[in-house]
């Protein structure tokens, strides 16, 4: 009898503890499922965003070199400093999640991260010795979370502008692209140590537009210059062992992604190797 009792009782404590095994790993299911949804970029990925972003960020310098500002007749066009850019975020992770599929794409990234992005963007007051103006389409936050061709999440910081106009004499697209890299883009990446502190973050991007124009030209009567884009994609973990100097800037070079847009393409990005010079 006292054999049968110790077995009834084990019995039930093993069948409780069962219980409560198979409730946390539904619950941890039930996580890993919302958390999976509430994280899904869907087709935000980086090359869409960049063939929309780049035409409205080049319109906007178009505009501001013919009339010296974005006008309130320019309302879908924004340009702010980082600390505009601080401030426009507090007023988007205060509001709920909204319905418009990019941008709910982005909400849960901004709110999950916004200590870390407000700490990079108090850091970039200049990229290398260029101070940061963002040009971007309203509703298209500059900070974007988006992925690779290989599924890899990125942070992307886009369209910031080249406070140069350079000359189209004897350069070619990339080797103008070549020179915003090593001037502006990559002394940047100093800046982006708060980001790299954000765990699945494995990439980051920067994109830069710029005017460009034939100095040999009388270009005295015309309204507008020609204006290009490039975006460097970095590995993070490359960046770090450059910031660390245990590889050169050749070596981050050769390992990064490029994408331009220049004076004379029609449509979207394309993809380059960058002459390193």
């Amino acid at each position: 009898m006292k054999n049968i009792f110790i077995t009834i009782i084990f019995l039930f404590f093993f069948c409780a503890g069962y219980s409560q095994v198979k409730s946390k790993t539904t619950s941890s299911k039930q996580e890993v499922e919302v958390k999976s949804e509430k994280y899904d970029l869907g087709n935000i990925d980086l090359v869409a965003v960049l063939n929309l972003s780049v035409s409205y960020a080049k319109a906007a310098m178009q505009i501001k070199n013919s009339q010296g500002v974005i006008g309130k007749s320019n309302s879908e066009i924004n340009s702010k400093s980082n600390k505009d850019v601080i401030e426009e975020l507090s007023e988007i992770i205060q509001k709920p999640k909204p319905e418009d599929y990019f941008q709910s794409t982005q909400y849960p990234y901004l709110v999950d991260n916004k200590e870390f992005i407000n700490m990079f963007l108090n850091d970039c007051s200049s990229f290398g010795k260029v101070r940061t103006q963002f040009y971007y389409r309203q509703n298209m936050f500059p900070i974007i979370f988006t992925k690779t061709e290989n599924s890899e999440l990125t942070f992307l910081v886009n369209c910031i502008a080249y406070d140069k106009i350079l000359n189209t004499v004897e350069t070619t697209p990339r080797k103008r692209a070549s020179r915003v890299l090593t001037s502006m883009i990559i002394p940047s990446l100093k800046n982006f140590k708060s980001v790299f502190a954000i765990p699945p973050i494995k990439n980051v991007a920067i994109t830069v537009v710029y005017e460009c124009k034939n100095f040999l030209e009388d270009r005295k009567f015309a309204l507008i210059n020609d204006s290009e884009s490039i975006t460097a994609v970095f590995p993070k973990n490359l960046c770090v062992e450059f910031l660390s100097a245990k590889i050169t800037e050749e070596e981050l070079i050769k390992k990064s992604t490029f994408y331009i847009i220049d004076k004379d393409m029609e449509g979207n990005v394309k993809k380059v190797d960058i002459p390193i010079e």
